[in-house]
């Protein structure tokens, strides 16, 4: 998947809204919860949109600890929303396509 798309993904699925500090913009960063330099993958469940002023505060290093605390809530939040919504090996269009077919039946 190219990086555009999967950045667009991103910004829809956060409503364009920082997941930090809850800004809405429409200029916002994607940050690498596991960063690439750890061999984190550029997928959904390891982006999350944040403004640029906590994007520079989360990369700060250390990193301020409040800001790492809250990534890491967001990813097993995210987690759990859709753990029982698809199998592994599943694509996020797989599983969203899952969720729209459950929606259109209540």
């Amino acid at each position: 998947m190219n990086w555009q798309k999967l950045r667009e993904q991103v910004l829809e699925r956060d409503m364009n809204q920082c997941q930090i500090c809850n800004l809405i913009a429409k200029k916002l960063d994607i940050h690498h919860i596991i960063p690439l330099r750890k061999n984190g993958l550029n997928s959904l469940y390891n982006l999350v949109a944040v403004c640029r002023n906590c994007h520079t505060l989360i990369e700060l290093d250390p990193p301020i600890e409040k800001f790492h605390y809250k990534l890491v809530k967001i990813k097993d939040e995210t987690h759990q929303r859709l753990k029982g919504y698809g199998k592994f090996e599943d694509s996020f269009d797989d599983i969203i396509n899952r969720l729209m077919d459950l929606i259109e039946r209540k």
